[in-house]
């Protein structure tokens, strides 16, 4: 097996492991359903234009540097004209055999981008057809030139990292990927450097490209909108369905009148639900005693049926994360699962992610494996005290207080744990629209959906930040594309997703793992922990600006 093709991309496997994975593949190979990045892949077309020359053509996204395959399922053609990028792709000889399945490697037709297109004409006899799967392209390694990087522009990067980490910032992990290739990764600097007691380590603890960090907000996109972005193509539920819809008890109205039966799935994705941006459900000195709570269970019965709204439903987008709490439920009662066992199961597992996931220390990974955050707990450097505060470094747990306070560490909004390769390949998924080799997470229509821009606001899609009319500069830098979507996370964490480059960029740093004074941390103050330098070089890099 072609380990690359597989998707298997940088895992170390054994001779024996080798052995027993070809041996599941081959018994198991029929059992396995194809997958087609193909909008339609029936021909003919079932619903023909009247204007002839559009029908029986499909668009497909593919790399020429990588091994493709078309399989067939042939259903009594006996007869088919079929062409890839205009060149003739004869498949004569096994429809005249009468072969049912038949796989014809296609590298060769393809080039690099969206705009491959598989053209299949003139099929006999009538009431015949034939069913067309193309997987998704995957990530190779490349080189910075290789894609019109300048790699000398480029290694200013890491110049510009390195110089801050000589000045105290903690550290740095960043991958860059480009028609398919990974062109760029490198760690710097320093994934712990603080004692539990806030003071030095006598040795700092080295970042490193399997340094593991606490996505915080990027959770949102990359664990619940995977979710909902899935189960909506599935058609598990419809964006604008009431919530109260698929959880019952989502209902009444708060003192101000303001009804929950009234706020759709989308106003919550979209945050114009109207809820406020961060309360503080796990302190009871901030909340109103119906609301403090440390337990999941508890949570999920005031999210639903007790807090209440600040704001009239609509209007211009408020971040909340109240609005991705309860997204987080919506899929748990969709599927039936916790939130980590779906996305883990359905989604990464299927990716041949290990490695991402939520409350990693009670999956058998330690402390060292992961990035610090905040050096004495979540107190602020002893500003902030509630019951059961963390007052030490918080390694490997999830910083964000009410995910990790009351929800157990499994929430919409936070949670999730990941390195720069594996967030390569969900980066990929999206620049693939829907899917990553040989698996199919959603259709490109569900992607474009949720991608589209809000009318109030053009940085906001749904769910999905976006560069918009050059509103968010400090995230997607000055020369992101208007089609380019990411996120954040206040642990330090940057995604940048640009389709109309073919580009995606993952920075994640330690930038909370510093001292807190005045009113701000350490890390804050610099460059790389602003993101927009950083991504602003990565795109001057390759745009030779």
């Amino acid at each position: 097996i072609n380990a690359e093709y597989m998707g298997l991309y940088k895992m170390n496997y054994f001779i024996p492991q080798i052995l027993l994975l070809v041996f599941l593949f081959s018994n198991n190979q029929a059992e396995q359903p194809l997958v087609s990045q193909l909008k339609d892949i029936r021909f003919p077309d079932r619903y023909p234009e009247s204007r002839a020359l559009v029908n029986n053509k499909r668009t497909f996204k593919a790399y020429s540097n990588q091994k493709m395959l078309m399989t067939i399922n042939n259903n009594l053609v006996t007869g088919a004209d079929v062409t890839i990028n205009g060149k003739i792709c004869d498949i004569s000889k096994y429809l005249i055999e009468g072969q049912k399945q038949f796989v014809i490697e296609i590298t060769s037709f393809v080039r690099d981008g969206n705009d491959n297109t598989l053209s299949i004409q003139g099929i006999t006899p009538d009431k015949s057809y034939l069913e067309v799967y193309i997987p998704y392209p995957y990530l190779t390694e490349g080189k910075p030139e290789d894609v019109g990087f300048n790699s000398t522009k480029l290694n200013l990067v890491d110049a510009m990292i390195k110089e801050e980490i000589a000045k105290g910032f903690p550290g740095a992990a960043y991958i860059i990927i480009k028609n398919g290739k990974i062109v760029k990764r490198a760690a710097h600097g320093y994934s712990r450097k603080y004692k539990d007691d806030g003071t030095l380590l006598d040795k700092f603890e080295d970042m490193s490209l399997d340094t593991l960090f606490d996505m915080a907000s990027n959770t949102k996109m990359f664990a619940t909108n995977f979710a909902l972005m899935k189960l909506f193509s599935e058609k598990k539920f419809h964006y604008l369905d009431p919530l109260t819809k698929h959880i019952a008890e989502y209902k009444g109205s708060d003192k101000n009148g303001e009804r929950r039966e009234d706020r759709l799935i989308s106003d919550l994705i979209m945050h114009v639900a109207g809820y406020a941006p961060d309360p503080h459900f796990f302190n009871p000195q901030e909340i109103p005693p119906e609301e403090y709570t440390l337990d999941k269970e508890k949570t999920k019965k005031i999210l639903l049926e007790i807090h209440g709204f600040e704001r009239k439903r609509g209007g211009v987008p408020e971040y909340s994360d109240v609005d991705y709490m309860i997204l987080g439920l919506l899929v748990e009662r969709l599927t039936k699962m916790e939130l980590d066992e779906y996305v883990e199961s359905e989604i990464y597992k299927p990716l041949g992610l290990k490695n991402t996931l939520f409350n990693p220390l009670k999956k058998q990974y330690n402390k060292k494996q992961f990035a610090a955050t905040e050096v004495i707990g979540n107190t602020y450097n002893k500003t902030v005290y509630y019951p059961q505060i963390r007052t030490k470094v918080i390694q490997g747990e999830v910083d964000d207080p009410k995910c990790f306070y009351c929800m157990g560490g499994n929430g919409g909004p936070a949670g999730l744990f990941s390195n720069v390769n594996e967030m390569a390949v969900l980066c990929q998924v999206l620049l693939n629209r829907g899917g990553y080799n040989n698996v199919k997470l959603w259709d490109r229509n569900t992607q474009d959906l949720f991608v589209k821009p809000y009318d109030e606001d053009l940085t906001f899609g749904l769910g999905w930040r976006r560069q918009g009319n050059e509103g968010l500069q400090w995230h997607f830098s000055r020369y992101g594309s208007s089609k380019a979507i990411g996120h954040t996370g206040w642990t330090g964490t940057v995604t940048i997703i640009d389709p109309q480059y073919d580009l995606a960029i993952i920075l994640l740093t330690s930038k909370k793992h510093s001292l807190y004074y005045n009113s701000k941390f350490e890390g804050d103050a610099y460059q790389t922990g602003q993101y927009g330098s950083i991504t602003q070089l990565i795109y001057e890099a390759f745009l030779n600006k």
